[in-house]
């Protein structure tokens, strides 16, 4: 695996549809082979959640709004045969010197505390208590979400290979004459793109 970490943090990649293809050509071109985009930082994701939605009113990160960056990646990471694994950078951390931030104003029972009982803080990140069942329950829903996201996309690939392949069959046994449009990517049968 030759991979590489996306941030969200002093990076512009996913500022823009433009820049993730940009990347995702470069990356391809240099000869990576994997992609980690952050897609939780700072209390938010990079794509629309409907967990964050419902818990705490907040869909998608401000600066993406109105946009998937984590869908537009997969499309241009796919297009140029790189994978894509979500990375959910802060993990438990829930604000970065600001009191638990958005999450614990909402939610203050999923705070860790310290032995003095203050918010836990190491290095100004402050933390979600991991031990609870509910945060765990949290952290893992968003996660699946993100997971959801690549199993559509792969599932829509797979069913364009066949596609590709019957209209490929049709027209080798001149039982049909199509102008529809072939797939850009082709797959096989290990769902691995060939160009």
């Amino acid at each position: 695996m030759r991979g590489v970490w996306i941030p969200s943090t002093d990076c512009k990649v996913l500022t823009s549809k433009q820049r993730i293809a940009e990347a995702m050509d470069f990356l391809a071109d240099t000869g990576f082979n994997t992609v980690f985009p952050v897609v939780w930082n700072r209390g938010f994701t990079a794509y629309p959640s409907q967990i964050m939605r419902e818990q705490f009113g907040v869909e998608i990160d401000s600066r993406y709004q109105y946009r998937d960056p984590l869908a537009e990646l997969i499309i241009e990471a796919n297009r140029v045969g790189l994978k894509v694994i979500p990375w959910f950078e802060y993990g438990f951390v829930c604000s970065y010197n600001l009191k638990g931030g958005h999450l614990l104003a909402k939610k203050p029972a999923w705070a860790a505390r310290d032995r003095t009982v203050n918010l836990l803080k190491k290095n100004n990140f402050e933390w979600m208590n991991s031990l609870d069942p509910e945060v765990q329950d949290f952290l893992l829903g968003l996660m699946l979400e993100a997971a959801h996201a690549r199993v559509v996309e792969v599932l829509l690939k797979i069913i364009q290979s066949m596609a590709f392949k019957e209209t490929i069959a049709l027209r080798f046994h001149g039982k049909v004459a199509t102008t529809q449009k072939l797939p850009t990517v082709i797959v096989n049968s290990a769902g691995e793109n060939r160009h």
